[in-house]
């Protein structure tokens, strides 16, 4: 929450996404939103608006998976200039960042 009043995210139409131990994507509301996709909905810091947060548990170790496995003796300086010259949509290829189980909206630890 700290972080997303950090970069501005404290209104309506702003969306901010934080990478560390999770890979958060945050965006603030103005009213407590639920529907079928059971996205967590929370209150804010910022009085009378909810944060929408889905987060990937696997967020950081997922950026050192790859490093480890791809570019080992590499800083994340040279990995960060060669993925600039790959092209949106990484030419269809999908991580799908479960390493450590998948949480919301469906909770499942052996993902």
């Amino acid at each position: 929450m700290a972080g997303m009043i950090g970069v501005g995210n404290i209104k309506e139409g702003i969306v901010s996404e934080t990478t560390g131990t999770v890979l958060a994507i945050c965006t603030t509301v103005n009213k407590p939103l639920v529907n079928k996709y059971r996205i967590p909905c929370h209150y804010n810091a910022v009085k009378n608006t909810y944060i929408l947060l889905p987060i990937c548990e696997s967020g950081g170790i997922s950026l050192e998976w790859f490093k480890n496995n791809f570019y080992d003796d590499k800083n994340y300086s040279y990995i960060n200039k060669e993925i600039e010259k790959i092209s949106p949509g990484s030419n269809g290829l999908i991580f799908l960042p479960y390493i450590t189980g998948i949480n919301s909206p469906d909770l499942n630890p052996n993902a």
